[in-house]
């Protein structure tokens, strides 16, 4: 089979099973991500100002991802479908990566009989459930695009590795160079690549008569000249992540403790997820508790589990079986910069599990496939069982395909999206609160209102749904339970600016003209190019007959031209944060 027929089929799997997300919408961080950021309306001859810092980041710098937004909008616009077109045709392209990878992994080599066991693995990677999320969700992007790149580069580096000639291997470093580049702009987690590096020369070379700690000293050395400078990249990466560490330094010793002790049990979900892709969850704020304390006999249970899967690659690793240890390993290391380290705010996302889940698919597909058992065979030679593993393997694919179609369809609109999310987590009061959003938008607002108080009933404390309501009542002309709401939101989230916004516009609404003034100042003070705030700001100086105030806001924000919000300007959703 030639690397052509494997794209091909590879592109026709992945075609056929995700082709309905093609009449999907915009759903929850695509509105910040795309239908809101003008960095990707900048002409072609202006793209530099997205690497120079213009765009919308959401805490972080992605550029490259910005950029592949900005070249869906000259072909498209605003429509929907070119961008999950383009989310379709990196996956593809991923997949094709991934078989590639696999090929040069497999015991055989480039040998025929590599050749299907590696497309076995590329499906069941390219077809997993747990993928939707990213390929399904526009917004996904940033981990089909890292992905993608963080394999390309992984794949020149094992060419490099092969390559005999200096020529050849200078050619292989330059693309690992570039792809990893690439990867890194595209999602800052892509920084873990060397390690990867590592793990595969560790693997390759890794010598049963010495122990772990002589088989590290010794790879690290003989490989001194390339994880030396690659040491000095992680630098880099450190003073990339440095302003994290003042967040880690203000929170609560308790907090990040709970955070820590809670990885194995995030581990341990992963691991279920990718075994049993059955129930999928877009939002797991509120979903997921922390754990109270080490002793915690789910977190002592799971930790025991991801000491056992250490145990289970280094067994393996010196019994001789390098490629299953390999893909323990490379899911361990992929997961780290995910792993709550650094502990932020999205504790556990599916859409983490796109590069890590290639590591599962290769012990997974090795398995079935019996491309390793110590020695090299071809894929018929153990007989009856070989044809067993083939069997399952195309029944797990059946299996993944069925199981994506379906969750392809939950991505299909913020209602369809939140509604299922509700269902799969009752205790997330984001998920509550985005559907309730959701139904406002398509005026449904007595649905609205009653999906804004079970986000209160699963966290008195989310300020937003307080927000929500406060539009609702507004719009009712319920001012009373309207300022209410609105105050209750600005002091549960006090650095919101939509929560400012919405008080500042019930003030106006009820003719506190004093009053909404300072509220909408403080909008524009978080959030200078907010442009409702300026406008409002200039009608309420001229209806207060402070002429000259209206006058010196115009000219001091020359976007603020006389206008009146008609109704409830569309907003108020709640994002991961761009995790």
């Amino acid at each position: 089979m030639r690397a052509l027929h494997a794209w091909l089929l590879l592109g026709g799997a992945t075609v056929a099973v995700y082709a309905n997300t093609l009449d999907n919408g915009f759903v929850f961080d695509d509105y910040f991500m795309v239908v809101e950021n003008e960095a990707i309306r900048l002409p072609p001859q202006e793209w530099w100002k997205i690497f120079a810092g213009e765009g919308r980041w959401v805490g972080s710098y992605r550029p490259l991802r910005t950029l592949s937004y900005a070249v869906d909008y000259q072909l498209g616009g605003l429509e929907p479908f070119i961008y999950h077109l383009f989310n379709l045709v990196y996956h593809w392209t991923a997949a094709f990566l991934v078989f590639l990878v696999t090929l040069r992994l497999l015991p055989a080599g480039a040998a025929p009989a590599a050749t299907l066991p590696a497309l076995g693995v590329a499906l069941l990677w390219a077809l997993h459930p747990v993928q939707t999320e990213s390929v399904a969700y526009i917004s996904g992007r940033r981990d089909i695009l890292a992905g993608m790149f963080f394999v390309l580069a992984f794949y020149a580096f094992l060419r490099f590795r092969a390559a005999r000639s200096g020529r050849a291997r200078v050619g292989w470093v330059l693309l690992t160079g570039v792809a990893f580049l690439c990867a890194a702009l595209a999602k800052e987690s892509a920084f873990i690549l060397p390690l990867v590096f590592f793990v595969y020369d560790y693997c390759r070379e890794y010598d049963a008569r010495g122990g772990i700690g002589h088989n590290l000293g010794r790879i690290a050395w003989q490989h001194r000249w390339l994880y030396g400078p690659l040491l000095a990249l992680a630098g880099g990466a450190a003073w990339y992540y440095a302003p994290y560490w003042s967040v880690i330094l203000a929170m609560q010793r308790e907090a990040v403790v709970a955070v820590w002790t809670t990885v194995p049990r995030i581990w341990l979900h992963y691991v279920t997820v990718l075994l049993w892709p059955v129930t999928l969850n877009a939002d797991y704020s509120n979903a997921f508790p922390l754990s109270s304390s080490v002793w915690e006999w789910r977190t002592l249970a799971a930790t025991m589990g991801v000491v056992l899967l250490f145990g289970v690659a280094v067994w393996w690793l010196k019994r001789g079986y390098r490629l299953p240890a390999f893909g323990v390993l490379w899911f361990v290391v992929t997961l780290l910069p995910v792993s709550h380290l650094l502990p932020h705010p999205e504790l556990v996302a599916e859409h983490y599990l796109y590069l890590p889940s290639f590591g599962f698919c290769l012990l997974v597909g090795s398995a079935l496939l019996r491309t390793e058992t110590g020695l090299q065979r071809e894929l018929w030679a153990g007989g009856w069982r070989s044809r067993v593993g083939v069997g399952l393997c195309v029944v797990l694919l059946l299996g993944y395909a069925v199981r994506t179609v379906v969750r392809n369809g939950d991505w299909q609109d913020e209602i369809t999206l939140w509604r299922k999310t509700v269902e799969t987590a009752p205790t997330s009061a984001r998920a509550h609160h985005n559907l309730a959003v959701a139904l406002s938008l398509h005026g449904d607002l007595a649905a609205a209102e009653e999906a804004f108080r079970r986000a209160l009933a699963a966290d008195p404390t989310y300020g937003p749904a307080y927000t929500g309501l406060a539009e609702l009542y507004l719009a009712s002309f319920k001012f009373d339970d309207a300022l209410t709401a609105a105050q209750k939101g600005v002091e549960l989230r006090p650095g919101r600016v939509w929560a400012r916004w919405v008080l500042g516009l019930v003030y106006y609404q009820r003719g506190d003209y004093r009053q909404a003034l300072p509220a909408l100042q403080k909008v524009v003070e978080l959030k200078a190019d907010f442009l409702p705030a300026h406008r409002l700001l200039v009608t309420l100086y001229r209806l207060l007959g402070e002429e000259e105030k209206a006058l010196a806001w115009q000219q001091r924000f020359p976007q603020a031209v006389i206008s009146l919000p008609e109704g409830l300007v569309p907003g108020g959703r709640e994002g991961r944060g761009d995790s």
